[in-house]
């Protein structure tokens, strides 16, 4: 229980940080490829569910 409560220095929360922007900045480049791959079957997706 004692490693759960350690007290980390601000280097460690300056790299914490710095992993976990990585980690969200890689994923929005991800799914934003993937949606510009895919624009058109969510465009008719969204006129199908919207009875446009």
């Amino acid at each position: 229980m004692t490693d759960e409560l350690k007290e980390m220095s601000i280097l460690e929360h300056l790299d914490e940080l710095r992993k976990r922007l990585i980690i969200c900045i890689i994923s929005v480049i991800l799914l934003s490829i993937i949606a510009f791959l895919k624009t058109d079957e969510i465009i008719i997706f969204l006129k199908e569910e919207c009875h446009m």
